[in-house]
């Protein structure tokens, strides 16, 4: 289009507006945690060192399940406030999680303001990939996998804020992505028929209640689990267009199928057109992110009403995504759970929802592929976090 249509809308401060530098919300009575990237900080500020697995009941407080009295020595109770999961050192799989000063140079980084740094998180590319290799099924690749709990007094809570700057970069100064996208055949036997994939996944930082029994891979929604994460994907064309080397941005709705209610199955919908899912619906906003530029991303989630009798729902759910503070997707009249939850017992080596599944932890999932092995070096960069029961909003920088 010659004269397509722009996003005007004005930017909605919130919160974070009153004092410079986020320097209002800790303490402030609507927010739940913030992560401050901030010159001076550590990487054990942030990240708890000690393995703890997030996926064993076994290592959570019984009193979560009603199964027993308070045990404060476990999950989620340990490391309250840090990313909880494991610092993959394999060879050739390294989450490479480190924080950068406002003065770090390498990356074509730059700061958000002085002395803000951030929360750096490389993923290993295997050069090796050619156009057209054959890859397997099910191959993927999974970065970044950590959860930061809600205190255990809130993880019924149904309403949630949660907003954080990303930057898109490449380690060495490389373009964030080569200038065409490679494609890669998937299936079982070398011989073919084969299936072309795109270079895509799952990102960002957002909410969840993922069970051993739902929430992923096209088992969320109903009583077993749920997750909110974004997608992603790299935009690719024949021609130098002008989102070349962009990243696709949306919302990852693709896993409520078969669980969730009829005509709640979005995984069935939503990805076949994207047209509920993608954000760029308003004036072209957030659609595409670009490579070496910070994006303030907040989203706000809105459990649907649930009770114990039938149906078991309310079809009242809603979340909202803003980019640098204007609007960029709004959906209503959604469901993410129902009643009953699902209940098969306690076992130690898996977790069972509960409370109402309601809102468990925040999940950062950078994840490439599903079917795709990642081919290049990425690189992204997380500052500012912070969570909480009210519009927060874009921070507000000095002068």
């Amino acid at each position: 289009m010659l004269d397509p249509p722009m996003n005007s809308d004005p930017v909605a401060t919130g919160i974070a507006y009153a004092a410079p530098l986020d320097a209002g919300l800790p303490g402030h009575p609507t927010i739940i945690g913030t992560q401050q990237y901030l010159d001076g900080t550590v990487l054990d500020n942030f990240v708890y060192p000690a393995h703890q697995n997030f996926y064993s009941e076994a290592w959570f407080d019984p009193a979560l399940w009603d199964r027993g009295p308070k045990d404060a020595s476990k999950l989620p109770h340990i490391g309250l406030g840090k990313w909880i999961g494991g610092r993959d050192t394999t060879p050739g799989r390294e989450s490479k999680l480190s924080i950068v000063t406002s003065n770090y140079t390498a990356d074509n980084f730059k700061p958000l303001a002085a002395g803000v740094g951030a929360f750096r998180v490389f993923m290993k590319g295997n050069p090796a990939l050619e156009d057209g290799s054959y890859v397997g099924v099910g191959i993927g690749y999974s970065t970044t996998n950590l959860r930061i709990f809600m205190p255990a007094h809130l993880w019924s809570q149904d309403h949630l804020f949660t907003r954080y700057y990303i930057r898109l970069a490449a380690p060495n100064g490389h373009p964030y992505r080569m200038p065409v996208e490679k494609k890669y055949q998937v299936r079982e036997s070398v011989g073919g028929p084969y299936v072309w994939t795109d270079c895509a996944g799952k990102i960002g930082i957002m909410p969840d209640h993922v069970t051993s029994y739902g929430g992923v891979s096209g088992s969320a929604g109903g009583g077993r689990g749920w997750q909110m994460r974004n997608r992603w994907n790299d935009i690719w064309h024949d021609d130098a267009g002008p989102d070349l080397g962009g990243l696709g941005f949306g919302l990852h709705t693709y896993d409520f199928q078969y669980n969730n209610p009829q005509g709640y199955n979005f995984g069935a919908t939503d990805d076949k057109t994207r047209s509920d899912s993608g954000f760029g619906q308003r004036g072209g906003l957030g659609g595409i992110l670009y490579a070496d530029i910070w994006y303030c991303v907040e989203s706000e989630l809105k459990l649907n009403s649930v009770m114990p009798g039938a149906p078991g729902y309310v079809p009242d759910g809603e979340i909202r995504y803003w980019i640098d503070g204007r609007l960029v997707l709004e959906r209503t009249g959604m469901v993410f759970r129902t009643l009953p939850m699902y209940d098969p017992g306690y076992q130690p080596t898996k977790i069972r929802p509960t409370r109402d599944l309601g809102i468990r932890s925040l999940w950062f999932n950078w994840y490439h592929g599903g079917l795709t092995q990642n081919s290049v070096d990425r690189l992204l960069f997380i500052s500012q976090l912070a969570y909480g029961t009210s519009y927060i909003g874009p921070m507000r920088f000095p002068g």
